[in-house]
C-alpha cells in the first residue's frame, strides 16, 4: 500500500474533526460580537466607540470566515456520507 495514498486518506477523515472546533470558535466571535455590541451602546466617548467599532468589525469578519469554512466541511461530510452510502447500498 502506497504510504501517501494512507496518509491522504488519513488527512481527509482528520479534517472533519475539526467540525467542533469550529462551531466553538464561531460562539467565540459571536459572543465577541454580542459584548462588544453592549460595550458600544453603554459608551459615548467617540474614540472609545470607534475602537470598539473596529473591533466589532474584526469579530464579524472572522466569525463569516469561520461560518464559511464550518459550512464548507459540512456539506463534505454530507457528501462522503451520501457517496458511502450509495457505495454500500449498490453492493
Amino acid at each position: 500500500m502506497n504510504p501517501y495514498k494512507m496518509q491522504s486518506e488519513y488527512d481527509k477523515r482528520k479534517q472533519y474533526t475539526f467540525i467542533p472546533y469550529y462551531e466553538a470558535r464561531l460562539e467565540t466571535y459571536n459572543l465577541g460580537i454580542e459584548r462588544v455590541n453592549k460595550q458600544i451602546s453603554q459608551i459615548n466617548d467617540a474614540f472609545l466607540k470607534g475602537y470598539l467599532e473596529l473591533q466589532l468589525e474584526h469579530y464579524q469578519k472572522q466569525a463569516d470566515k469561520t461560518y464559511t469554512v464550518l459550512t464548507l466541511l459540512k456539506k463534505q461530510l454530507i457528501k462522503k456520507i451520501k457517496l458511502e452510502y450509495e457505495s454500500k447500498e449498490i453492493k
